[in-house]
Order: structure tokens, then C-alpha cells, then sequence
């Protein structure tokens, strides 16, 4: 928030530009939850009662800041670089190490890869994807923690890159 709107905690037109930026983040979440109820009351009038497992749902945690989606994917991304990310590499998990690369790139471009990198992006996320086999989280916990992590790096990688 403090990159986009300015030192809002000293700065009383930061805090408004603040205010006002959550206000934008706010209206577009409940447009979406709007947008969901009506395509939920649509599927359950041709007989889908309960939503899929995978479908989205913007009435739980949203996966994104809403008032500035690849500006927070970006500022996640730091966030896992310093605190999570380093834990999770290991000398003989050469797809992570690959991620790492690449939001290594992203960060200090803010924002874009190179086609070749989103390719490499690209073959991690079919890598850890097919990480997570039936059993998995109950044979082999942490392996599934990892995996699953890496993942949610992956993703806040595709978002930090969507436009680039």
C-alpha cells in the first residue's frame, strides 16, 4: 500500500490516496462476489447445487489484492524471496532452483520475463504439478508443503507477470 499511495502512516494525502485505494479494492472484490452468486444461482438452476472444489470463490480469502493485483503479486514475491523461498531450495531440486531464477529475474525487472523464462516458468509449474500425486500430503507431508508452496510462488509469479 505505502509503495502505491506514499507514507500514509505520516502523510494525510497518502492516507486519503490509502483510503481510496482500498475503497477501489473493495468495490471490485464485491462486484465479484456479485458476479459469483448470480453464476452460482444460474448452475444451480440446471441442477449443479454445490460449487466444484477447484471454482473460484471470491467469498473466501481472495488470492489477490484487488486494487492492485501485479504490484502486490510483486510485493509477495519479495516477501517469499527474503522469508520463505531460501528454505525451500534444496542442492538436488533443480526445479526449484529454476523458480528461483526466475523470480530472482522478475524482481529485478520489475515485473516481465523473457519468453525463454516464461517457459522455464511454465515447465516448473507442470513439474510441481505433477509433484502433488494422490497420497502425497499423507505419505510424505512436508514433500507436499514444499511443493505446495512452490506453487503459490509460481502463481505469484504468473500474476507479477501477467501484462509483461
Amino acid at each position: 500500500m505505502e509503495e502505491i499511495a506514499g507514507p500514509f502512516r505520516r502523510d494525510e494525502q497518502a492516507l486519503l490516496r490509502a483510503l481510496e485505494l482500498l475503497t477501489i479494492s473493495r468495490e471490485l472484490w464485491k462486484a465479484d462476489v456479485r458476479d459469483y452468486a448470480a453464476q452460482r444461482r444460474r448452475l444451480k438452476l440446471r441442477g449443479q447445487r454445490s460449487p466444484r472444489p477447484t471454482d473460484p470463490n471470491p467469498s473466501h480469502f481472495p488470492d489477490h489484492w484487488y486494487g492492485a493485483r501485479q504490484e502486490a503479486a510483486l510485493h509477495a514475491l519479495k516477501f517469499w524471496c527474503r522469508r520463505r523461498l531460501p528454505d525451500l531450495l534444496t542442492e538436488s531440486d533443480h526445479v526449484a532452483e529454476d523458480l528461483h531464477a526466475c523470480v530472482a529475474a522478475c524482481l529485478e525487472s520489475g515485473g516481465s520475463l523473457t519468453a525463454a523464462q516464461h517457459q522455464i516458468l511454465t515447465d516448473c509449474k507442470t513439474a510441481l504439478q505433477q509433484r502433488l500425486r494422490p497420497g502425497i500430503a499423507q505419505n510424505d507431508p512436508l514433500a507436499y508443503l514444499r511443493t505446495r508452496d512452490l506453487l503459490t510462488v509460481t502463481g505469484l509469479l504468473e500474476t507479477a507477470t501477467a501484462s509483461a
